[in-house]
C-alpha cells in the first residue's frame, strides 16, 4: 500500500495512504500538523501547540483539544491513525507519512534525482502559501521555516535541471522543471537560461528570446535589477544568430523597384481655429478644443503632425533644412468657432492638401466642464474620425499608385488591406508587400509587426507547413519590431495579439494591451485584439465592450471580418447564441475564406438546436479544413477556462462536429 503524503508547499492537502484525499481543514489545525510534521520527530508537547497558535486565546488548550478532536474525527472517519495525542504530546508516526517538505531538505543535502522527480509531480509553491494565521508566534516560524523549505525546494530542482540540461533531455522536460521552479520563484535566472539554451540548442531562437524577454520584465519589476552577465551575454549570444537569419530573410526582389527614403508620413497641419471674436473664453474654447485634437493626433506615430502656431520644417529628405509651407501639407485641418448667446459651436473641417476638397467636417457643442478637465471626449472622437479618414484615404491613394512607384510605408498598406481577405493567395500577396518594404527600409517596425501577424494568420488558416519554423519567425520578428519602436500603439498592440494566440501567454499579452493604449489610448487594434485575449481567459462580456470601443474608434473598418468574427466568438461565449449567429451568417457571408468564424457559428447553432442550419454550414467549412473536429479544437485553439471550453465544444457536438 501507497504511504500517506503530506503537501505542504503551495496548498496544504493530505492524502491518505488509501488515496483519499482529508477534506479541508481549519487554518489553525492545518498549521499545526504542519509544525508538527516539521519538527525534529514528529512530536511536539501540548503546551507548545498552544503558545504556538493561541497564546492571546481565552483559553489555549482548550482551542488545542478542539484541533486534536478535529484531526482525531477525520482520521476516524477514513480509518487512518497517523496522528496520535495523550495529555502531555502530540505527534505524528513519520515512517508512514510522506513529507514533502522533509523531502526537499533531505534532497538538498544529498541530490536524488528520482525523490527530485517525486517533488516535481507536486503542485509546488511557497510552504504553506495559502494558510492564513495571525498568530504571531506562527508567523515568526514560518518565516524562517519557509526560507529554509523552499530554499531546499529550489536547490533540488535546480540541480535536477542541472542534470537535464546537461544531458540530452527533450525541450518539455527543461520547460516542465524550469517552470515548476518559477512557479514559487519567478526571478530564478537559472530556470530561464536553462529554457533560452534548450530552445536555442532546437533552433527555436524566437522562443529563447522570449523567454529572455519575460526574465528582463519580471526581474526589474520584482527585484528593480537588471539580468546577470551571464544571462545578457546568452542573449547576445542569440540575438547575434537571430538578426544574420532575419537579415537573410529578406533580400530584395530583383522584379522590385528600390526606392531611397521610402517611409513618407502623411503631413496634418492643424491651423489655429477663427474665432471672429475677442471674447477670452471663446478664444479658450478654441486653443483647448484644437490642443485636443492635436494631441490625439499625435498618438497615432504614422502621421506627422504640426500646429499653426510653430515654425514648420520639411522631414523630407532635404536635410531638414526647408520650411513646410501650408500649402505643402498633405492634409489640413481648420476649426471655426461660433457663439451665440450661450451656445458655442465648433466647426472642423479636413482638406486634402493639394486639392482643396473637403474629405471631412462635423459640427460639435463642446462641454465647458470637459474643456476646463482638458479631456473633451467630442474633440478627442473628431481626431479619432480624422486619422481614420486620413488612413483610409492614404489606402487608397496605395492602390491608385503603378505598384513600382509603391515606396515603403504604402507597400505596408496595400498589404494590410489584401491580408484580411484570408484566401491563401491574398495572404501570400501581402507578404511581398510586406518583404518588399522591408528590403526598401529595413528598420521598418510596423512592416516587421505587420509580417508577424501575416504569418499568425498563416498558423491558425493551416497554411504552413511548418508550424514550429511559422512560430519562430513570428517571435522574431514581433521581437525586433518592439525593439525598434517600443512605443508603437500598433506593433504593441500587435504583440498582445500573438502572446496570447499563438504563444498562450495572456499574462504578458494584457501587458503588452496595456503599453499600447498608454502610448494611444484610442487604438483600435489594441481594444480590438484586446477582446479576443479577453475571450480566451473567460471574460466575453469585457470583451464585447471593448469591440464596442473597437467599432467607435473604427467604424469604417475595411476589413471588418476579423473583428466581427471576435465579437461572433465572445457572444458565444456569454450565451447570446442568436446575435452570435447572425455575427457569424452575416461574415460568411461577406468573406467564407475566414475559417475561425465557422467555429463559434457552429456551437451556437448547435446550442440553439438548429441542427438542420448547422449541417450546410459544417460541411462548407470541411472544404477548408477537412480534419476538424472536436479533438483538433481542443489541441490547436488557445485553452479558454474548463467551463467555458466545455460550452464551446458541447455546442460544437450538438452541431454534429465529430470527436476526431
Amino acid at each position: 500500500m501507497m504511504s500517506a503524503k503530506l503537501h505542504l508547499f503551495g496548498q496544504f492537502s493530505w492524502e491518505l495512504s488509501s488515496g483519499q484525499s482529508v477534506p479541508k481543514l481549519r487554518d489553525k489545525t492545518a498549521a499545526l500538523i504542519a509544525y508538527i510534521a516539521l519538527s525534529g520527530k514528529g512530536i511536539i508537547r501540548r503546551q507548545v501547540a498552544a503558545d504556538l497558535l493561541w497564546a492571546n486565546g481565552k483559553d489555549p488548550f482548550a482551542s488545542v483539544r478542539q484541533a486534536v478532536r478535529e484531526i482525531k474525527d477525520m482520521e476516524h472517519s477514513f480509518g487512518s491513525d497517523l496522528f496520535q495525542a495523550d495529555a502531555q504530546y502530540l505527534s505524528l508516526n513519520l515512517k508512514k507519512l510522506w513529507v514533502d517538505a522533509r523531502i526537499a531538505t533531505q534532497c538538498s543535502n544529498e541530490f536524488n534525482a528520482p525523490i527530485a522527480e517525486q517533488l516535481l509531480s507536486c503542485e509546488l509553491g511557497p510552504l504553506l502559501h495559502d494558510n492564513i494565521v495571525d498568530a504571531e508566534v506562527f508567523c515568526d516560524w514560518l518565516t524562517f521555516e519557509g526560507f529554509k523549505r523552499n530554499e531546499d525546494l529550489e536547490n533540488s530542482l535546480v540541480q535536477l535541471l542541472d542534470q537535464l540540461s546537461a544531458g540530452d533531455s527533450k525541450i518539455s522536460e527543461i520547460q516542465r522543471v524550469s517552470q515548476a521552479i518559477l512557479k514559487f520563484d519567478s526571478t530564478n535566472e537559472r530556470a530561464y537560461r536553462a529554457q533560452m539554451s534548450a530552445f536555442l540548442k532546437e533552433g527555436d531562437r524566437a522562443s529563447a528570446l522570449r523567454q529572455f524577454d519575460i526574465c528582463k520584465e519580471i526581474l526589474r519589476r520584482e527585484l528593480d535589477v537588471e539580468p546577470s552577465e551571464s544571462t545578457l551575454t546568452l542573449a547576445e549570444q542569440i540575438k547575434e544568430n537571430s538578426h544574420k537569419s532575419l537579415t537573410a530573410s529578406f533580400q530584395p526582389a530583383a522584379s522590385f523597384q528600390i526606392i531611397g527614403d521610402s517611409i513618407v508620413k502623411p503631413t496634418i497641419y492643424v491651423e489655429n481655429f477663427n474665432t471672429k471674436s475677442d471674447d477670452p473664453v471663446i478664444d479658450f474654447v478654441a486653443q483647448t478644443f484644437r490642443s485636443d485634437i492635436c494631441e490625439q493626433l499625435a498618438c497615432n506615430d504614422r502621421f506627422s503632425v504640426r500646429s499653426g502656431d510653430v515654425e514648420l520644417v520639411s522631414d523630407l529628405a532635404d536635410g531638414g533644412g526647408g520650411k513646410l509651407l501650408n500649402s505643402e501639407a498633405t492634409y489640413k485641418i481648420r476649426g471655426n468657432i461660433m457663439s451665440v448667446e450661450d451656445h458655442t459651436t465648433v466647426l472642423v473641417q479636413m482638406f486634402d492638401g493639394s486639392s482643396g476638397d473637403i474629405l471631412w467636417m462635423k459640427r460639435v457643442k463642446p462641454e465647458m466642464k470637459e474643456l476646463l478637465a482638458g479631456n473633451d471626449e467630442q474633440a478627442i472622437l473628431a481626431a479619432i474620425e480624422m486619422y481614420r479618414k486620413i488612413e483610409l484615404a492614404e489606402t487608397d491613394k496605395s492602390h491608385r499608385l503603378e505598384d513600382g512607384l509603391l515606396n515603403a510605408r504604402q507597400c505596408v498598406l496595400r498589404a494590410i488591406s489584401i491580408m484580411f481577405r484570408f484566401s491563401e493567395d491574398a495572404v501570400r500577396e501581402a507578404k511581398r508587400y510586406l518583404q518588399r518594404a522591408l528590403t526598401q527600409a529595413p528598420g521598418y517596425s510596423e512592416a516587421m509587426a505587420w509580417l508577424a501577424f501575416l504569418y499568425s494568420i498563416e498558423l491558425g488558416q493551416g497554411f504552413t507547413s511548418d508550424p514550429q519554423a511559422t512560430r519562430e519567425k513570428v517571435g522574431l520578428l514581433i521581437r525586433q519590431a518592439i525593439e525598434l519602436s517600443p512605443s508603437s500603439d500598433i506593433g504593441l498592440a500587435i504583440a498582445g495579439h500573438l502572446e496570447a494566440f499563438v504563444y498562450h501567454d495572456f499574462e504578458t499579452a494584457l501587458e503588452y494591451f496595456d503599453r499600447s493604449l498608454a502610448a494611444n489610448p484610442n487604438c483600435s487594434y489594441a481594444h480590438g485584439f484586446s477582446a479576443i485575449t479577453h475571450c480566451y481567459i473567460g471574460k466575453p462580456d469585457e470583451a464585447l465592450l471593448l469591440l464596442g470601443r473597437c467599432r467607435q474608434i473604427m467604424p469604417f473598418d475595411a476589413h471588418p471580418y476579423y473583428f466581427d468574427t471576435a465579437r461572433c466568438i465572445a457572444s458565444m461565449l456569454s450565451g447570446r447564441y442568436e446575435d452570435a449567429v447572425r455575427i457569424g451568417r452575416q461574415v460568411l457571408r461577406n468573406n467564407p475564406h475566414f475559417h475561425a468564424n465557422y467555429r463559434p457559428l457552429l456551437s451556437s447553432l448547435g446550442h440553439l438546436g438548429r441542427i438542420e442550419e448547422a449541417e450546410p454550414v459544417h460541411q462548407e467549412f470541411k472544404k477548408f479544413q477537412p480534419e476538424f473536429s472536436v479533438d483538433w479544437h481542443l489541441k490547436n485553439y488557445p485553452p479558454l477556462e474548463e467551463d467555458i471550453t466545455e460550452t464551446y465544444v458541447n455546442g460544437l457536438r450538438l452541431a454534429g462536429v465529430l470527436e476526431k
